[in-house]
């Protein structure tokens, strides 16, 4: 496809990589920024577009003002317009026309139009604002925005309606309302906000979502373009000057500001979904996140104006982010794509959010590093294994076998772990129904008996409660597939405690296991991230861990009155507790999911 003329003496391709173009003709008068269509706006689209200009199944929902729908440019784009029920009526504000109308046209111009966009083959749903200079966002207008999305099917959610915070927080409904689309799997993408960092944006500042900034032609940063604390680690700066978008009535103008820059990244974040569909992969919004996050191109104090903090985690780098989803791309026959779109011109960070990970072995003073997370059930940990597990300081003795995060100041923000066993020994052969129980006790005897392992079995993975939903438990599980493979096992096995059956104890775990989203992987955020990692769901361990106790240490652990026979709910138990008034017990069962990782 061949993009409509640049504006004469116009560079294609992106920004200058340290702000080497001086805004000034020879005769030192400032000379205005070249307007760029979208994908002269992002090194590296026309070499993705040889592959895919999206992929039908691939949904865009988008946050913003009412698009222009009769603009020449949205002429056969698949793009549904949604009311806000739950706003009052109001006649279209022309403003929020016109941002709404640039927004749709970056996204999903037509080929051939006089506005390309960077994914016309994307489907398009625009959940329209039609507030007005009476009408303020709130958080529950936010709330209610994403869970619109969420439901109408959006893979991408860019939401560009400003709700301003100056905690540095957000109100508790939007948070469940994101925590719910990131759970579902749903990239979230949100301007950083023009407001100098005197403020933040929700939901940009919230962990998880992909907070944008803007950095203008010449590679140097906007002062407007807002960072801080809350955009560490989940915030990347694309090009936000000069960027051609449509206008109502049939025009075409430049825009700036971090809403231009955001839609460039919503864009490019839904090729990199059609490319994991090209390639045979299942489209995987988290992951082509995490992929923009750390091939994101640090920034030089220079663009920066000596504060890179302003680059939030720093400037998109497409090509290197196309290389990354080649690589996680199952192998193909001679003749299929090749295996990248440009040549590897550097390393990748090793994992999201600017985390690094080592083994316990090579940074043995963290073994015993603590992490704030919200607390565990206190009878967790009660069972016999759990007990002797804990006495026997597992991360010493397995130092290559337990991996820990740290962010860029030194603290641990992560950890997991695991034991080494033979599964092929003897008398086993199969994951065994006790589970995380039984593979403890076989990986100690193993260790007293010198019987080489063979199989890593993964006992947990930790995460500090504001690095959570960002891709951190999946970079700690790649690791410990990474240690068991180098060191020549052949298998990594989880018994792995789903994230929300404790919502369900009465719903059986196998029954609980099966369920699947639309897209076929399993409904259960923490299966998924297994399923996603190349993991494979074996079996139910019924028994994996079986915690017993008496009837007063059951109402120390939960304070609960535990005064009838039967089974008892008990807060974050999986199942519910069994109660036996006349012998004064009570038994606590849990099944877990076994998950088998092959190694390579």
């Amino acid at each position: 496809m061949n993009l409509p003329p640049s504006p004469p003496s116009c560079p294609t391709g992106g920004p200058v990589p340290d702000g080497n173009r001086t805004g000034k003709s020879d005769s030192g008068r400032s000379i205005p920024p070249c307007p760029r269509f979208p994908a002269e706006a992002v090194a590296g689209v026309t070499e993705l577009w040889q592959y895919t200009h999206g992929h039908p199944d691939i949904t865009i929902g988008f946050y913003d003002g009412p698009p222009d729908t009769a603009h020449p440019c949205l002429e056969g784009a698949d793009l549904r317009v949604l009311p806000p029920w739950w706003l009052p009526p109001a006649a279209d504000d022309p403003g929020l026309v016109e941002h709404g109308t640039f927004t749709a046209s970056v996204l999903f111009g037509q080929p051939g139009s006089v506005l390309p966009g960077l994914a016309p083959r994307c489907r398009g749903i625009s959940l329209a604002d039609t507030s007005d200079g009476h009408t303020s966002p709130d958080p529950l207008h936010a709330a209610r925005a994403v869970d619109e999305l969420l439901e109408a099917g959006a893979d991408v959610i860019q939401f560009t309606v400003p709700y301003h915070t100056a905690s540095g927080d957000a109100d508790e409904l939007l948070k469940r309302a994101v925590n719910r689309a990131l759970d579902a799997g749903v990239l979230i993408v949100a301007p950083a906000g023009n407001d100098h960092g005197h403020c933040g944006i929700a939901p940009a500042v919230l962990p998880g979502v992909l907070a944008v900034g803007a950095h203008r032609a010449d590679g140097t940063m906007f002062r407007f373009s807002n960072f801080g604390p809350a955009y560490r680690g989940h915030g990347i700066t694309a090009l936000g000057e000069a960027v051609l978008g449509a206008t109502p009535g049939g025009g075409v103008q430049a825009r700036k500001g971090t809403c231009a820059a955001v839609a460039l990244v919503t864009g490019v974040a839904a090729l990199l979904l059609s490319l994991q569909r090209r390639l045979g992969q299942a489209a995987d919004p988290l992951a082509v996140r995490d992929a923009l996050l750390v091939t994101a191109r640090p920034c030089t104090p220079g663009q920066s104006g000596g504060q890179v903090e302003r680059c939030l985690d720093g400037y998109l780098d497409l090509p290197a982010a196309t290389r990354l989803v080649h690589a996680a791309a199952p192998a193909r026959p001679c003749g299929a794509l090749p295996p990248t779109v440009v040549p590897a011109d550097r390393p990748v960070r090793r994992s999201p959010r600017a985390a690094t990970v080592t083994t316990i072995a090579e940074r043995p003073h963290l073994a015993q590093a603590e992490i704030a997370q919200p607390s565990s059930p206190a009878f967790l940990g009660k069972d016999m294994a759990g007990r002797w597990a804990a006495h026997a300081r597992l991360q010493q003795r397995f130092p290559q076998f337990g991996v820990v995060a740290t962010d860029a100041g030194g603290s641990v923000v992560g950890r997991g772990w695991g034991v080494p066993f033979a599964l092929s020994a003897p008398g086993r052969g199969q994951l065994p129904d006790g589970g995380w129980d039984e593979i403890l006790t076989w990986a100690f005897a193993d260790l007293q008996d010198g019987s080489p392992p063979d199989t890593l079995g993964l006992l947990a993975i930790v995460v500090r409660h504001d690095q959570q939903r960002a891709g951190l438990a999946g970079a700690l599980l790649a690791a410990l597939k990474n240690a068991a493979q180098v060191t020549g096992l052949r298998q990594v096995v989880a018994p792995v405690r789903p994230t929300r059956k404790h919502r369900e104890p009465a719903t059986p775990m196998a029954e609980y296991a099966r369920r699947t989203r639309a897209d076929g992987l399993p409904a259960d955020p923490w299966l998924r991230t297994h399923v996603r990692a190349g993991g494979r769901i074996d079996s139910i361990a019924s028994a994996s861990m079986v915690v017993a106790g008496s009837l007063a240490q059951w109402r120390r652990w939960t304070r609960l009155p535990f005064d009838t026979d039967g089974p008892v709910t008990v807060p974050g138990a999986l199942v519910p507790v069994h109660c036996a008034l006349a012998h004064d017990h009570a038994v606590y069962v849990e099944p877990n999911v076994w998950v088998r990782h092959l190694l390579p």
